[in-house]
């Protein structure tokens, strides 16, 4: 954050590109925001200034004078729009960037707290300034006359250049599996910690049950008139003890929805002599977020002057979970990825990138739980995908060495038949899983998430909802939710909870999946 008025003179040009009165600096990290407050009342008519993104295009954002009116203008050279005409007064304008995706987005401010977008999001194209810039501007058409005033210029590496009205976002990772994030396709889902060393992702898939197929309905019917005729006669405990043995079914009780396990990402460990001499001072910036929107669950934190980031999301049109971990610096991935269950699972490696799972739940001997034995199979696969470095196989698990980019693609299948309401030994999990990898072997990652964003937003744009201002959404959602608990007006935090709620359950009953959410969802951490 810089603070202060800087102020830029306007000298004459016919267009940005041959303005010389500017600032420029280098987009850092891979995504974030750049913010800027601008002072308009000493323009000159024929005057643009503002805030650009520069590249092969030049795409600004600014206020244009013209015979005394000011608008607020926006657009890429040759090609400006007017916004709208804008009074007087101070106008705060942001630009925001995800170099991952090549997507960025101006929006305006009046009282540099509510934004609103003011362009469509578009692409950079860095040419030979191989990588954008921001700039700020200002310049006459006319003649050289006017200065534009500059304050508090912010670069926020946390921003993720998405709408935080509906972004559950965090300073810190998750302590415990209440604090995760969800992700969900209907089927499959997941809840992600944020740990920056030793990140968790527990998984599920909706069929996972423990049990097996039981009629549990009691044979009543015909004993209900008698416990009736009991009851009125005032024999309470004869009619108790008739009821216990002709009312409960067989089995009593039912066994439980079942997690799948856990894919476990394994950095540093914080007490070692390598984590400290790699990152002594440990992480800044760290934010972990949520959002509804797109139903992507990320996590962004800068250790030893690099900016790391992941993504997480369950693709409904792709039926897989999708992991990615990048990095603003090269060859900065080193770690170990890999798969633990409490029990009823095994491990092995296929080549150096795939991590096979396959399992079988044997149901132990329970009293009024159903029959024990060894009943419903389950398998699942890794895959992980990188660019420079090395993978490499060791044991149970995939080491992955110095890479730039590592994308983990997860297929989670059982054997259960939802036709049939049963186990089907004729269906194979392991080759569902072997099917569902192969169909997006061709797909980048640029691919799976745009397929899953445009689907998944497509759900949750059908409803919004606002409830008046102001918004606090630039503070986090513990924080706030702190904040009501001790008598504070939150109403965009209550709206916040209702978009939340519909996507736990478009997560948890859309398709691909079949069988209607559970207790929690779909998400569960346990056995029993």
């Amino acid at each position: 954050r810089r603070k202060g008025w800087l102020a830029i003179d306007a000298l004459k040009a016919d267009s940005f590109r041959k303005a010389r009165n500017t600032i420029t600096q280098k987009i850092m990290g891979l995504t974030g925001s750049y913010t800027v407050c601008l002072d308009p009342e000493s323009f000159a008519d024929g005057q643009f200034a503002g805030l650009s993104c520069m590249g092969r295009d030049n795409f600004c954002i600014g206020i244009h004078q013209e015979g005394g009116s000011r608008m607020l203008t926006v657009g890429k050279d040759g090609e400006f729009v007017p916004v709208g005409e804008y009074a007087s007064g101070k106008v705060w304008l942001r630009l925001t960037f995800d170099t991952e995706v090549n997507e960025f987005r101006f929006f305006y401010s009046t009282d540099g707290n509510e934004f609103t977008q003011a362009w469509d999001p578009f692409q950079a194209h860095f040419g030979y300034w191989k990588g954008a810039r921001v700039a700020l501007f200002s310049y006459n058409i006319d003649s050289p006359a006017g200065t534009a005033y500059f304050d508090d210029f912010v670069y926020d590496p946390s921003f993720s250049g998405l709408d935080r009205s509906t972004t559950l976002w965090y300073r810190q990772p998750a302590k415990d599996w209440n604090e995760a994030l969800p992700v969900g396709n209907g089927r499959i889902g997941a809840m992600v910690f944020g740990d920056p060393w030793n990140e968790t992702v527990q998984l599920n898939e909706e069929s996972l049950w423990a049990g097996s197929p039981a009629d549990g309905n009691a044979d009543a019917a015909g004993i209900m008139p008698e416990i009736q005729r009991l009851l009125l006669d005032g024999k309470i405990a004869e009619a108790n003890e008739l009821a216990q043995k002709n009312l409960a079914g067989d089995p009593l009780r039912i066994r439980s929805y079942q997690t799948f396990g856990e894919l476990d990402l394994d950095f540093f460990d914080r007490g070692s002599t390598k984590w400290k001499s790699v990152f002594p001072d440990g992480t800044k910036d760290y934010v972990r977020s949520l959002d509804l929107i797109p139903g992507i669950a990320t996590t962004e934190y800068s250790a030893g002057g690099i900016r790391f980031r992941r993504e997480v999301f369950a693709s409904a049109p792709d039926n897989v979970l999708v992991v990615r971990l990048t990095a603003d610096r090269k060859g900065a991935l080193t770690f170990k990825a890999s798969y633990k269950r409490q029990k009823d699972a095994s491990v092995t490696v296929k080549g150096n990138d795939e991590i096979v799972i396959r399992g079988q739940i044997v149901d132990l001997p329970d009293q009024g739980a159903g029959e024990p034995g060894p009943h419903m199979k389950f398998a699942g696969r890794i895959k992980v995908r990188s660019k420079g470095g090395s993978t490499v196989a060791a044991g149970d698990a995939v080491y992955v060495e110095k890479a730039d980019e590592v994308v983990l693609l997860v297929a989670m299948n059982t054997d259960y038949n939802m036709a049939r309401l049963n186990f089907d030994r004729s269906i194979d999990p392991d080759a569902l899983c072997a099917n569902q990898l192969e169909a997006v072997s061709l797909l980048s990652y640029r691919d799976l998430r745009t397929r899953h964003t445009e689907d998944h937003s497509s759900v949750m744009e059908r409803v919004s909802l606002s409830l008046g201002n102001p918004s606090r959404s630039d503070i986090p959602t513990d924080e706030r939710l702190a904040a009501m608990k001790e008598g504070g007006s939150d109403p965009a935090l209550a709206a916040l909870y209702f978009q939340f709620g519909r996507y736990l359950l478009a997560g948890s009953s859309r398709r691909p999946g079949v069988l209607a959410a559970n207790l929690q969802g779909i998400w569960n951490q346990d056995m029993n």
